[in-house]
């Protein structure tokens, strides 16, 4: 059997009427072994030989369900596979087997190897089940758009592959996994060839939608992509996260800027923490969608669940830039040039940016107000003594008192993770 890798051995084996349907332990025969190897002038030999005889199980399986044809499709070499393919369909291989552990399907394979011709060879003149399911509930199609893959994408649609047929535990779709990849010309046909624009809002297990696993991943032209076809941007998944909260939390201003402009709500409230877009930029230290954020309308008064603002949120995470902008925003909130991110248009200036009243606004340090005169001015006119470095006229609570009101609550610790601080967002 080891003589598929030497010819001269080979033919005289061959020449001496030697079986070619003997297996090992596993029950690999020499077919499948030349298949595996890529040996084309072998199998060429081995079924001209088999027509002969008429001896040939061409469906024979090894111990783990895989035939002759499944190992030609793992082979390396791209023009072997594809020659070694063609020539075990005429010999009447069934393209529809699959192995015992994964149920993997030719077509499975030829999409994993991102094999347009292999593929077509099956779909065109076998006319294979285009979607066949693994054991994982996986069709080819799920694997060549979780891989990005758009030619395969194409010729399997093209072929009826249904893009929104899933039996993952998850309830992953082929929309779903593409566009949490980034992948987006395997999205645009998605949308565009088979135009399944009821399919665009559609979700997993936790709710997510496929614009909001692109947001999370910070996918933009993707998020792009799926609003110009009508994605929601106001579904929230199961964590009470909707995309212009998980956009501040990133500080991915643009989509912030798409999201406004396509009716998101910009004080958004996540569930249970009822934290804002405000409360994530300024937690996770995102000075530019801070700063976009405020321009733009959002409160920097209104308070989480447990009663804190974005700034003091802010403080207490250390955000010292963050700190800043808030600060000033508050001593200068009528002028909103600075707070105006250059290279995008904000979609709307608000009217009214503060309440009179704004008792939990914290200066951290004399380094937001600009020295000379108008820092003086600024003194006198909020009269500010300092004891222990706080002013007066502010009443901060004790870090123990306010952390001790939640037990589960991050948002106080520096060693907290991004994605424990704000609660789960998708787990």
């Amino acid at each position: 059997m080891w003589a598929v890798e030497n010819d001269e051995i080979f033919d005289i084996l061959l020449q001496r009427e030697a079986d070619c349907n003997l297996c090992t332990n596993e029950g690999e025969n020499v077919l499948m072994m030349a298949c595996g190897l890529g040996k084309v002038d072998i199998v060429i030999k081995i079924l001209r030989t088999a027509r002969q005889r008429l001896v040939l199980y061409i469906n024979q399986r090894k111990v783990n369900g895989v035939t002759a044809l499944q190992k030609a499709c793992e082979c390396e070499e791209k023009e072997a596979r594809f020659e070694i393919a063609n020539m075990l369909l005429m010999a009447n291989a069934n393209p529809q087997t699959s192995d015992v552990f994964q149920h993997s399907s030719p077509l499975h394979l030829a999409s994993a190897f991102n094999d347009v011709r292999l593929m077509n060879l099956f779909l065109w003149e076998r006319n294979t089940d285009v979607n066949f399911v693994d054991k994982d509930g996986v069709i080819p199609l799920f694997i060549a758009a979780e891989n990005g893959f758009p030619h395969i994408v194409f010729s399997l649609l093209d072929k009826g592959a249904d893009p929104l047929k899933s039996r993952l535990t998850d309830g992953a779709t082929p929309l779903l996994i593409s566009a949490e990849r980034g992948h987006l010309e395997v999205v645009k046909i998605l949308l565009e060839v088979k135009g399944i624009g009821i399919g665009i809002n559609c979700v997993n297990v936790q709710n997510s939608t496929p614009l909001l696993l692109a947001t999370l991943n910070n996918n933009t032209k993707v998020c792009e992509c799926l609003l110009d076809h009508g994605a929601d941007v106001n579904t929230s998944n199961q964590n009470g996260y909707d995309p212009i909260l998980v956009a501040s939390r990133n500080g991915n201003t643009k989509l912030i800027h798409l999201y406004l402009r396509k009716g998101a709500n910009i004080n958004s409230l996540a569930i249970p923490d009822h934290n804002t877009p405000l409360h994530l930029a300024a937690m996770m230290g995102n000075k530019s969608a801070t700063k976009y954020l405020l321009a733009n309308g959002a409160d920097p008064e209104l308070k989480n669940k447990e009663g804190l603002t974005p700034y003091v949120v802010a403080t207490y995470r250390k955000q010292k830039e963050i700190e800043d902008v808030l600060f000033r925003f508050r001593m200068f909130g009528s002028d909103l040039t600075e707070f105006q991110t250059p290279s995008i248009e904000s979609p709307h200036t608000p009217t009214s940016l503060f309440s009179s009243e704004h008792s939990n606004i914290i200066p951290s340090s004399d380094s937001i107000i600009t020295k000379g005169q108008k820092t003086q001015t600024l003194r006198k006119m909020l009269k500010i003594t300092r004891t222990n470095n706080i002013p007066k006229m502010v009443r901060v609570p004790s870090r123990t008192s306010i952390a001790s009101s939640s037990a589960s609550s991050n948002v106080y610790s520096d060693k907290g993770s991004s994605a424990s601080s704000t609660g789960s967002l998708f787990g």
